[in-house]
């Protein structure tokens, strides 16, 4: 089927998404050393490494260098379908955030699937939350003003995350911005059915997807396990498009103010390609920080 995409985006419309494992360990290794673009004479960069019942974690901790202060801290989980490191465009985007909003930007740099499943990735996303809680002050961070957020399986992370934490009974972040999120039990939706050939991601993915993620039974988010300030961005063309649309008006449902931007002529990861409307995407994203990041949060 030919879809009305956006000229600019024709060149990301020629991907594919293969779910193999040779597909997975060239593209890792292509993609190891792109962190570095998270560096400049603007940024000042430091690597953490977290110990954790699952793993030890790497964190990516970015600031502007004039900013000295305890600074709000956005806590970022990125896409790749659990099994792809981050790719370029994460890390710019999180620079960006990092000298637009005048925050730290703290990047999970989580283990990833086959290898590891669901429990260790969770946990490990999970602890990288909590020892930027516990330690603000060495990292000179608010711990009052942090924000979640993920794009597609990233976004799946962040919203898991959020669960966990209140599972714990631990200081949840002020709000979640969620880019196109991959949604648990998305597969009774229109755009599941409607969308097996898209490009990029294409719903005949998710079951080769969940095999390769899952280790037993699973439990997934309650909309009021979540319910906090949201921004979510979907894209037009992408399978993930009527969960994604349902799962914001479960949390309207529970009281939770979400702000939806329903992207047109757009398919997944449409946000890799710098153009117009990604740049607009950009300036709505940072107004939504930069509003959130004036408020305070409590311990629960």
């Amino acid at each position: 089927m030919k879809y009305d995409i956006d000229e600019n985006l024709k060149g990301l419309a020629k991907l594919r998404q293969p779910m193999n494992g040779a597909f997975f360990a060239i593209a890792n290794t292509i993609l190891r050393p792109f962190y570095r673009l998270l560096k400049g004479k603007d940024i000042l960069y430091e690597k953490l490494r977290v110990d954790s019942p699952y793993g030890k974690v790497k964190i990516h901790l970015i600031r502007k260098k004039e900013l000295t202060s305890p600074l709000p801290c956005i806590i970022y989980y990125h896409g790749g379908a659990f099994m792809r490191r981050a790719a370029p465009h994460h890390y710019r985007n999180a620079k960006a955030y990092a000298l637009n909003c005048d925050c730290a930007v703290a990047f999970v740099d989580f283990c990833l699937a086959p290898k590891n499943r669901s429990t260790r990735i969770e946990g490990q996303c999970l602890a990288a939350y909590e020892y930027l809680l516990e330690n603000a002050a060495a990292c000179r961070l608010d711990g009052r003003r942090f924000i979640i957020a993920g794009d597609s399986s990233g976004g799946f992370l962040a919203l898991k995350t959020i669960k966990l934490l209140r599972n714990d009974e631990k200081p949840l972040p002020l709000c979640n911005m969620l880019l196109y999120p991959l949604i648990y039990g998305l597969e009774d939706t229109l755009s599941v059915q409607k969308y097996t050939d898209t490009p990029v991601w294409d719903s005949t993915i998710l079951p080769k997807l969940w095999e390769k993620y899952l280790d037993g039974d699973y439990e997934w988010v309650k909309p009021e396990e979540v319910a906090m300030p949201t921004y979510m961005e979907i894209a037009e063309f992408d399978c993930l498009h009527d969960a994604d649309v349902r799962f914001c008006r479960q949390l309207e449902e529970v009281g939770a103010p979400v702000e939806m931007v329903l992207t047109e002529r757009t398919l997944h990861g449409y946000d890799a390609v710098d153009y117009a409307l990604t740049r607009q995407c950009l300036e709505r994203r940072f107004a939504f920080i930069r509003k959130h990041l004036g408020e305070k949060n409590e311990l629960l």
